[in-house]
């Protein structure tokens, strides 16, 4: 109940689910580590730091415990914790999926020691061994990139009016790639008086993707089913606000749906160095099959260049209804960007959004450590110190090949 909960992002129920069930058995392991997790998503640190040392003190095999840990402390070389990692590497009861998170904490702590060749060597490691259980073939996304495109025109046709407006809640949608900088987009938005922000919502991709494919024929009555829908599902999530944000990245892939249901919508598109981005999507541990592509140097890359045509056909045909932004232009001149940004939302500027990191909302996605610090710059350059370890994977991107 209390993981339930937390996906709903119900964390101050989910937690006294979670202490209630250890209150009932001390010893279960499982219960404290998600309630860690949902202290991490509500930013109460240190907390989480505790019950993850208690967690792996009464249960040592509780292995994505290890992961989450490295990633809110630097764990030293000569830490009891690093070496019971060594220890279970070794052990011969291990599965595919726990030796991966136990390489990924591996691969923060050597990077925090500054033994670079060895977090790029254990962050393989990690994502091979997914790659080996879950497998992935580009040819899928390829695939769905076809059947967007082809099915788009038929969309156009079927649009609703501007005018129409059931609701009194208007939603911004965030897109980009994962890892791009739409989290902190959300924090900033999110931090106006008069925005909610929803976190990364399936919502578009669970009612819209079969039409969005071609698999079902459009017309204004389907178009507004889906858009009766989404508002009969956020409305359990507003308090009162005029605006909505919906940040999932993939909702790139659904453009042409988002316009067609919701006209007044306002797209916001987040672009970030590309070897940044795709380096930091491999770096990254995410728990959802959806980014399965990040597991492998090439196949990321793949996706990359994938992501870059769709936007690119989007842009194209709907050039004034999506708003572009630069990460490395966002974190370097904040203040104008970000008045910007708010104008085109057609939002009155609030000092505030110059501080998303004091937004003080839950946060679930994988950039819940990072848009805690205030904006800063220089975090595309992260990828370099691995440089030399990446050999040719992103010459493509480096020497701006990629279309």
């Amino acid at each position: 109940l209390g993981s339930s909960l937390r996906e709903n992002h119900k964390f101050e129920e989910a937690i006294r689910c979670y202490n209630k069930a250890i209150e009932l058995d001390d010893s279960f392991g499982d219960a404290k580590y998600n309630k860690a997790v949902a202290l991490l998503n509500m930013n109460l640190r240190e907390e989480a730091k505790d019950l993850l040392h208690d967690v792996l003190e009464r249960s040592p095999r509780l292995f994505e415990a290890y992961r989450t840990l490295t990633l809110i402390e630097k764990i030293s070389l000569d830490s009891p914790i690093f070496s019971k990692i060594k220890e279970l590497l070794g052990s011969e009861k291990i599965n595919n999926e726990e030796m991966s998170q136990l390489y990924f904490a591996l691969a923060k702590i050597y990077e925090d020691a500054d033994r670079i060749h060895d977090s790029f060597e254990h962050l393989c490691k990690g994502n091979s061994l997914r790659k080996e259980t879950f497998g992935y073939d580009i040819v899928k996304h390829r695939l769905l990139v076809d059947n967007l495109k082809k099915a788009q025109s038929r969309l156009d046709g079927n649009w609703l009016p501007k005018g129409t407006n059931f609701e009194k809640t208007i939603p911004i949608f965030i897109i980009g790639m994962p890892r791009s900088g739409t989290t902190l987009v959300e924090q900033i938005i999110s931090n106006h008086s008069r925005v909610h922000g929803a976190g990364e919502l399936s919502l578009i991709r669970d009612l819209g993707h079969n039409l969005a494919v071609g698999n079902i024929a459009p017309s204004s009555e389907v178009i507004k089913n889906i858009r009766e829908a989404y508002f009969a599902k956020i409305t359990e999530l507003t308090s009162g606000e005029k605006w909505l944000v919906d940040k999932m990245p993939q909702n790139f892939l659904y453009v042409p749906i988002i316009l067609a249901a919701f006209p007044e919508a306002k797209i916001i598109h987040v672009q970030r160095n590309p070897v940044a981005t795709c380096w930091s999507n491999f770096k990254q541990y995410f728990t959802t099959r959806m980014m399965d592509y990040s597991l492998d140097l090439t196949d990321t890359l793949e996706y990359f260049k994938l992501y870059k045509n769709i936007t690119k056909c989007w842009h194209d045909i709907y050039n004034n209804k999506i708003y572009s932004i630069s990460y490395e232009k966002l974190t370097e001149n904040a203040e104008k960007e970000i008045k910007n940004l708010l104008q085109f939302i057609e939002l009155d500027f609030e000092p505030k959004c110059l501080t998303p990191e004091k937004n003080d909302r839950a946060v679930m996605t994988a950039s819940q450590t990072q848009i805690r610090k205030p904006i800063y710059s220089g975090s595309s350059q992260d990828w370099k110190k691995f440089e030399p370890f990446i050999e040719d994977a992103f010459d493509e991107v480096i020497n701006n090949n990629v279309p």
